[in-house]
C-alpha cells in the first residue's frame, strides 16, 4: 500500500512539475500565436463550411426536376439549411400564396378529390394550377402536368392540327402518359374565359380519343370552393382572394415548376422574353417530352419545398 501511494504521489507530481515548466517555457508571443493559429483555422473551418452549404442549397434549387418526398425527408433530416435557405428565398415571391396558405389549400383539396372521386388522376393544365397540384402529387395523388400556352387561340372547327406542330408535340406528349387507364381524369386549369380549358377538353376528345367517362373538367376556382367553402371562415375566404389575385397577375407562374409552350404561332411573340419558355427548334419529340418532364426554376422549387414543409406541420 505504501508503495503504491508513492508511486501516485510521484506520477502526479511529475505530470503537474511538467505542465508548470511547459507554462514556463512557452514565451507570451508564442501562446499568443497559438491562439491566432486556433482563431484562424476555425474561421477557416466557417468558410469552408458556408462554401459548402451554398453549394447544396445552389443544387438544390437549380436541380432540374420537380421536389419529391424522398427529397424533402432527406433535407429535413441531413441538409435543414436548405430548407432556412428556401424560406428566405420564398420572400422574395411578389405574389399574395404564403407558403402556409398553399400548404392549407393542398390538404383541403386533397381531402375534397379523395371523397368524391374513389381512383381519379389530375391533369394540371399549364402553369397557373400547377404549385397546387404539385403539392397534391406530393400528397399521394397521381398528377401529370402538361406544359401549354396559348391554347385559348386555337379554333376547334377551323384550325387544322397539322397547321400546329406545336400544339401536335404536346399531344404526343399526352397520349405517352396512357391516360385511358380506367382512372377518372380530373382536368384542372385556371379559367377567365374559359376557353383554354374548352379547348383542351376538345382536342383530348378529337386528337385522344377521350370521352365524358374519361375526365371530368374542372376550374381551378371550382375546386377552390368546393374545397375550402365547407369551412365558412374568413381565413380561407382571404385564401380564395389571394389565388384569384395571383393567378389573375399571373404571379403564380413564378412559384410553378412548368414551363411556357406556346402552341398557337401568333402567340409565340408573347413568350420571346420569358426565360421560363421551351423552344422547340431544333429537338426532337422525345427531347421535348424529357424537357416537359423535368423542367424548374429555383423559386418555385423553394416555393414547393417551404410549402411542403408547412404540410408536415399542419398534419
Amino acid at each position: 500500500m505504501i508503495i503504491n501511494s508513492i508511486q501516485l504521489n510521484k506520477i502526479s507530481f511529475c505530470a503537474n512539475k511538467n505542465i508548470k515548466h511547459d507554462a514556463e517555457q512557452t514565451p507570451k508571443n508564442d501562446v499568443e500565436k497559438i491562439g491566432l493559429s486556433s482563431a484562424v483555422l476555425q474561421a477557416q473551418d466557417i468558410t469552408v463550411q458556408k462554401i459548402r452549404t451554398q453549394a447544396e442549397v445552389e443544387t438544390f434549387l437549380n436541380r432540374s426536376t420537380r421536389l419529391s418526398k424522398e427529397e424533402y425527408e432527406d433535407i429535413v433530416k441531413n441538409h435543414p439549411e436548405i430548407l432556412i435557405q428556401a424560406n428566405l428565398l420564398c420572400q422574395k415571391y411578389k405574389g399574395q400564396i404564403e407558403p402556409v396558405d398553399m400548404a392549407k389549400t393542398a390538404i383541403e383539396a386533397s381531402e375534397y378529390l379523395n371523397k368524391r372521386f374513389n381512383n381519379h388522376r389530375i391533369i394540371s393544365i399549364g402553369t397557373s394550377p400547377a404549385a397546387l397540384c404539385e403539392q397534391l402529387s406530393l400528397l399521394g395523388h397521381d398528377v401529370v402536368f402538361i406544359p401549354i400556352s396559348g391554347l385559348s387561340k386555337y379554333k376547334p372547327n377551323e384550325d387544322n392540327i397539322d397547321d400546329l406542330p406545336d400544339l401536335k408535340k404536346v399531344i404526343e406528349y399526352i397520349k405517352s402518359k396512357n391516360l385511358k387507364d380506367g382512372k377518372i381524369n380530373i382536368i384542372i386549369d385556371y379559367t377567365s374565359t374559359g376557353r383554354t380549358l374548352d379547348n383542351f377538353c376538345y382536342c383530348m376528345e378529337k386528337y385522344c380519343e377521350f370521352d365524358w367517362g374519361d375526365y371530368v373538367s374542372m376550374p381551378i376556382h371550382q375546386l377552390l370552393n368546393s374545397a375550402l367553402d365547407k369551412n365558412h371562415s374568413h381565413e380561407f375566404e382571404n385564401i380564395k382572394h389571394k389565388f384569384k389575385e395571383d393567378m389573375t397577375n399571373s404571379s403564380i407562374e413564378d412559384v410553378s415548376n412548368v414551363a411556357h409552350f406556346p402552341v398557337i404561332p401568333s402567340m409565340k411573340s408573347k413568350y420571346d422574353e420569358n426565360q421560363y419558355t421551351i423552344r422547340p427548334e431544333n429537338k426532337t419529340q422525345e427531347e421535348l417530352d424529357f424537357e416537359f418532364d423535368n423542367f424548374s426554376r429555383p423559386l418555385a422549387r423553394a416555393y414547393s419545398l417551404c410549402t411542403f414543409d408547412e404540410i408536415q406541420k399542419l398534419k
